[in-house]
């Protein structure tokens, strides 16, 4: 049975994986500002025809709805019927049948889209999402007043934002940036081939990591020690007798450019002490060592795992040891047969046993990797195809000490304006994360939702361990709940090895009471390395910025509110006993890393360990 303990720490890696995805540091291609701008002007001189646009956008959407619709055939009437009502299929249908079709409408039928319904990741469906939201840009343009006006009007918000981003990139110019250009990428391929450009200038890896072949070895090796009963025909003799085999399986790094490589490494012996090979009324009883040497490599990349046949080496070494059978004549001939063909024996013991150990070690492998594939493909990846955050940048690649990992995390409506990426030392395992990265990623997955108090006492049982006094949940309180704002729901600062988180709400409820005013929840954390590991400390009191023009008296109560929860979120020290690795088993190998950098500085935030 797992833990408690156990079981938080494992949903606190699932969750870092999440926000996951070097010394040798992979960059988007760059081109310079003044070229952006100038192409931005060019475009604006020309803009597409909102008839003709609208048109081929009605016909994508109308195709690509079909192509689902047969593919959904495929699974039968129910689950047909099923997706078509939950995607709303007939009620778009009606909308493009429509000369004029209700925007409001189909927004809010996109909304749906986007969930953490399986399914929604199956590549038809993601592209029906594409085209719908195609669609709304089209109508968007074809409606406005005049359509020319309010193209040039973006464009030229387009480029003042661009050029800010080269002098100074800001997080709000940024993600406004990125909202224009997923709005003229879907109105012509002129404007697709724009959209590309600028984010081959503005978007940069924000993610970037290492693990040391130290490290993966120190958390993976396993001893091997079994004991089995053998039982096989050699050279057309039944052979059978006990077998010891003993090693280790360990593991390496190999150098590759293209994915993440490991080595898993078995070195053994098999010691087979007393064999007997009976023929006819004949046996021959000797005993025999294998020295075993097989290797299987794994390959990481953004589809998972893939895992090569594994190789095996051996050599077997035998030596009679008696011969029985009735007779001294018979014995005596036996023997001198039986060492002429020892040779020969030892050959065939060698080729059974490189053939055992091979399988053996697939087997061992696939067992134990076999369902990461599984967890990544069903807890990681389709959960952020769902909601449109899976980084189009996800690249593992290995050199000779270290696996390898960068990604830069955005979707068609982002940049990631990142600053140039942090250099590891030889740490066993280090990551560092832009600000862009967590922004982005907030957005995309936390955007318009709802959290509950039961969540945020759980999400501070899952980091400390503890559930503060202030987020107790149950009868004698309200329930209370934040809303999420749509655009920019969370942004951070990373400088000076302090973490300033900034939350936004679009609405608050206790009990039944709702504030639908914009808040802002402000804390400001120093990154201290503790004896346990990393630890923040506040600078300050949280604070809470409510923009609204009701009376002081009316809001009072909201901003008291919201300061005692989130003095609890953002304690004045938070220490991360909740991820501490339970003891023993394999994830209490951990415990043998020692915090050496936790800080935050340029826009990054680094965590570096080094094993003893």
């Amino acid at each position: 049975m797992v833990s408690s303990r156990q079981g938080r720490f494992c949903t606190a890696v699932a969750v870092i994986l999440l926000l996951a995805r070097p010394a040798a540091a992979w960059q988007w291609p760059t081109s310079g500002s003044a070229g952006l701008e100038a192409a931005i002007s060019r475009l604006a001189e020309k803009p597409p025809d909102p008839r003709q646009t609208a048109i081929a956008a009605r016909a994508r959407l109308t195709t690509v709805i079909e192509q689902f619709e047969r593919f959904l055939a495929t699974g039968g009437p129910d689950l047909s019927r099923g997706w078509s009502e939950w995607l709303k299929l007939p009620e778009v249908k009606a909308e493009l049948a429509r000369p004029q079709p209700d925007l409001a409408a189909l927004r809010k039928i996109s909304e749906g889209y986007y969930a953490w319904q399986a399914g929604l990741e199956m590549p038809q469906l993601v592209a029906v999402r594409r085209a719908l939201r195609s669609l709304i840009s089209a109508e968007e343009y074809a409606t406005a007043q005049p359509p020319a006006d309010e193209y040039r009007r973006r464009l030229s918000e387009l480029s003042a934002c661009v050029s800010r981003l080269h002098v100074q990139p800001e997080q709000v110019d940024a993600h406004r940036a990125g909202v224009i250009l997923a709005w003229i990428e879907d109105l012509s391929p002129d404007g697709a081939a724009l959209a590309r450009t600028v984010r081959a200038r503005h978007c940069r890896q924000n993610v970037v990591g290492q693990a040391s072949g130290k490290f993966v070895n120190a958390l993976l090796e396993q001893r091997v020690d079994e004991r089995q009963f053998l039982t096989d025909i050699i050279l057309g003799t039944y052979t059978s007798g006990p077998a010891y085999t003993s090693g280790q399986v360990s593991f390496g790094v190999v150098p590759n450019p293209a994915s993440g490589t490991l080595e898993v490494r078995m070195q053994g012996v098999t010691q087979c002490p007393s064999n007997i090979a009976r023929q006819r009324r004949v046996s021959i009883y000797s005993s025999a060592t294998t020295t075993i040497s097989a290797s299987k490599r794994v390959h990481m990349s953004d589809q998972g795992l893939a895992l090569d046949p594994a190789a095996a080496w051996c050599a077997t070494s035998a030596r009679i040891t008696g011969v029985q059978a009735g007779s001294r004549f018979v014995e005596r001939i036996a023997m001198r047969r039986a060492s002429r063909l020892l040779p020969q024996a030892e050959a065939v013991g060698a080729r059974k046993a490189e053939l055992h150990a091979s399988s053996s070690l697939d087997e061992r492998a696939n067992g134990s990797l076999g369902g990461i594939n599984d967890l990544f493909w069903q807890q990681i990846r389709a959960p952020l195809i769902r909601q449109d955050a899976l980084p189009p940048l996800f690249h593992f690649w290995s050199d000779q000490a270290h696996l390898r990992l960068a990604l830069s995390q955005h979707n068609d409506t982002q940049l990631a304006v990142a600053s140039p990426a942090p250099q590891f030392s030889d740490n066993d395992l280090a990551i560092a994360a832009h600000e862009s990265m967590i922004d982005n990623f907030c957005e995309s997955m936390l955007g318009g939702m709802t959290v509950k108090d039961k969540a945020w006492l759980s999400l501070m049982n899952l980091l400390t361990g503890t559930e503060p006094r202030a987020l107790w949940v149950h009868d004698r309180a309200l329930p209370w709940s934040v809303t999420f704002a749509k655009q920019r729901p969370v942004e951070v600062e990373f400088q000076d090895d302090r973490l300033t988180f900034k939350l936004r709400f679009a609405r608050i409820k206790h009990g039944e009471q709702v504030f639908n005013e914009p808040v802002e929840v402000v804390a400001r954390l120093v990154t201290e390395i503790a004896r346990e590991g990393p630890a923040l400390a506040r600078e300050g009191d949280v604070t809470i910025r409510i923009a609204s023009e009701l009376p002081e008296e009316e809001v009072a109560p909201w901003r008291a509110l919201l300061a005692r929860k989130f003095d609890a979120v953002f304690p004045a020290d938070l220490h991360f006993d909740g991820l501490v690795p339970p003891a023993g088993g394999t994830l209490g190998r951990l415990r043998k890393l020692t915090l050496v950098e936790f800080g935050a500085d340029d826009g990054w935030a680094t965590l570096a360990y080094q094993l003893p």
